[in-house]
Parts: structure tokens; C-alpha cells; sequence
């Protein structure tokens, strides 16, 4: 798939990242197509895949003759240019190849004109779900109604040390987060993802800092 994206320009085969679409929704805290309508300076969480990596040597300044980094980190909703300055690319440059799979931290660029990250830390997958200490919040709608039991089904299909929340929209249009019993805690996968996804739809479960 690596081939088809350097020659097309696109993949024809399926994109890298839709077996693991659902668990990497849950390990981003804002969505990409989201991105603009933050205020320059947030700290956001984001996964997806590493692609167009360069490296560029520092000119002037403390940092001359470093190495620093772009590259463009995608999902399947789109994808935002992030820079790595020396320092962090010094620490995180293992980490940085193109078809990498990805949780990056960082600031949105304030002088930018379209969102832009400026790279705190790079996780892998693996890392980031060891290094959460937050619950999950499940997205539900009133017509979401005759499937909740099948999401209590597979919540007990997945149980774990994490806390879970609904977020309920009421009729009077706010939203409202409910905490499950600690009988219903469940474990961070991609099992757990991939099934929540099939069955409400993709981007209905996230992590949060609770």
C-alpha cells in the first residue's frame, strides 16, 4: 500500500488505517476535520498514520546545524502538517518514519493558516494505551435506543480497571454524561473499538481525562 500511495498518490488497495480506524478515534481527543475550530495554542492529542517525513538542518540560532522534522500525520477524516523542532526530534526521531502508526501530542501553530502541530511527543499505539489513566465516554442517541443492549453485551465482552461514560443527549438538546457502575469498567483495545464502531458508527467512543 506504501507503493500504490508513492506512485498514485492515493490508496487503491484500502487505507493502512481502517482496521484500526475505531481505536485510534478513541485514542484522539478532537477529531482532524475538528482542528479548525480550536484556538491556536491547544494542546491536542491526535492518531494516525506518519506520511511525507523530511528533515531539514537548522540554519541559524542555538539549534544551527540540528536536524528537525515535517511530516504529515493523516487518519481517515484527513490530516494536519506537524513540525518537530531539534530537540524532540533528537528524543522522538526513532518513532518518525513515514507509514508509522502514530499517537502524536502537541500545540496548534498560532501563525498558521490552516491547523498545524508543533510536536511535544510521539507514542506508539501501545504506549498510549499503557500510559492512560482516564475512562472511555460512548456517544448515544435517542435512536440509538434498540441497540443498547446489545452495547451492554459487548461492554461485559470487554471488561477492565477503565471507567465508562455515556453522553446522552436529552430532549432538551444538552448533553449529558452518565457514569456506568464500576461493574461495567472495561479494558482499552482494539477489540473493544472495532465492536463499539460496527455497531453505532465510527468516532462514538473516546478517551477521556475524567
Amino acid at each position: 500500500m506504501r507503493a500504490e500511495y508513492e506512485v498514485l498518490g492515493f490508496y487503491l488497495s484500502g487505507h493502512p488505517l481502517e482496521e484500526r480506524a475505531g481505536l485510534l478515534t478513541l485514542l484522539s481527543n478532537v477529531r482532524m476535520d475538528e482542528l479548525g475550530s480550536l484556538q491556536p495554542g491547544a494542546e491536542v492529542t491526535l492518531a494516525g498514520l506518519i506520511l511525507g517525513k523530511s528533515e531539514l538542518v537548522v540554519k541559524t540560532g542555538k539549534m544551527q546545524g540540528k536536524k528537525m522534522a515535517r511530516f504529515r500525520l493523516e487518519d481517515l477524516r484527513g490530516s494536519v502538517g506537524v513540525t518537530c523542532f531539534p530537540r524532540t526530534y533528537e528524543e522522538q526521531r526513532a518513532k518518525i518514519e513515514d507509514g508509522a502508526i502514530v499517537v502524536c501530542r502537541g500545540k496548534l501553530e498560532a501563525d498558521s493558516e490552516e491547523p498545524a502541530l508543533l510536536l511535544d511527543e510521539v507514542l506508539s499505539v501501545e504506549e498510549a494505551i499503557a500510559r492512560f489513566q482516564g475512562g472511555i465516554v460512548v456517544a448515544v442517541e435517542e435512536t440509538d435506543a434498540h441497540l443498547l443492549e446489545e452495547l451492554k453485551h459487548t461492554i461485559s465482552r470487554h471488561k477492565g480497571a477503565r471507567p465508562i461514560y455515556l453522553s446522552v443527549r436529552g430532549a432538551d438538546g444538552r448533553v449529558r454524561r452518565i457514569k456506568a457502575g464500576p461493574e461495567w469498567s472495561v479494558s482499552i483495545s482494539e477489540p473493544f473499538a472495532r465492536e463499539v464502531d460496527a455497531l453505532l458508527g465510527r468516532g462514538r467512543v473516546r478517551l477521556a481525562r475524567v
